[in-house]
């Protein structure tokens, strides 16, 4: 929500960051120096450094909607980038119609190539929240959350050309007014073995789904911290879950009693290596 993109050396415990100066979504590493960056303005790739632009990536499609902002998004195998949209609001967990239901008026979708040849396709509409996406090891699955569905959905995914098909419901989560809720699933990652790992925004933990037969296999609780936003592999072995969290939607009314979270907007490293 500050702007600010880090980067966190895990050997010399250095956190560096630099002010871009407008909300962003995802980054995405090109190489040390490098990196691409889905923000308010559009998608671009960026010194990470410096913060200087050095290619902006096409038109902004979602640049004529005057509430909606870059969340989450990843590369796929063959090195496209997915990137989906949410409305601006953050205070609640998602912006409702008179009727109470999300307003589905975000999108995902998937630029390929550079320069000339970019292509910029719209994957999916009437999305509320896009968040978590991942593939599987084969490469044929592809795996998304739109959080107000409470669902990681599965589709069929075409690697040569891109294509999402077959869309159907892979893991269900718990609903809030339920002994068994967890959260509302965040941002995601997904393991060697392919089970895949939710944050869980309001839910201080991640969890770990098969998502084969929609079994939840554990829960990592996440100290201090209800908002937890997204996780991903880090380390030589790629055994040290990184987790990040906000400050942001955290109760008004907790703060003025003193009952804050002293970890929240913390990042986290959970050791997977046993």
């Amino acid at each position: 929500m500050r702007g600010k993109l880090f980067s966190y050396d895990p050997e010399t415990k250095e956190n560096r960051d630099v002010h871009m100066k407008q909300l962003l979504g995802t980054v995405v590493p090109v190489d040390k120096e490098l990196c691409v960056l889905a923000a308010c303005k559009g998608v671009a790739v960026v010194n990470s450094t410096t913060g200087e632009p050095v290619e902006f990536l096409g038109p902004n499609p979602e640049a004529d909607s005057f509430s909606l902002r870059w969340n989450d998004g990843k590369c796929d195998p063959q090195g496209r980038l997915w990137v989906g949209s949410m409305d601006m609001q953050f205070g609640e967990p998602w912006v409702t119609q008179e009727d109470g239901k999300p307003t589905p008026n975000a999108a995902l979708y998937c630029y390929e190539g550079s320069g000339d040849a970019l292509k910029i396709t719209k994957k999916l509409d009437g999305v509320c929240i896009s968040n978590g996406l991942v593939w599987n090891k084969a490469g044929d699955t592809f795996y998304y959350i739109d959080t107000p569905t409470m669902q990681v959905d599965a589709f069929d995914f075409d690697g040569a050309t891109g294509e999402i098909s077959n869309r159907r419901c892979a893991i269900k989560c718990p609903a809030d007014d339920t002994a068994e809720f967890h959260g509302y699933p965040d941002g995601c990652t997904i393991a060697d073995d392919d089970t895949i790992f939710i944050s869980c925004w309001a839910g201080s933990c991640v969890v770990r789904y098969n998502p084969t037969t929609g079994e939840l296999m554990k829960k990592y609780s996440v100290p201090g911290s209800s908002q937890v936003t997204s996780c991903a592999f880090g380390g030589p072995e790629l055994d040290q879950l990184y987790i990040t969290t906000a400050s942001a939607g955290i109760d008004e009314a907790k703060w003025a009693a003193g009952q804050d979270e002293e970890s929240a907007g913390h990042l986290f490293r959970l050791d997977l290596s046993g």
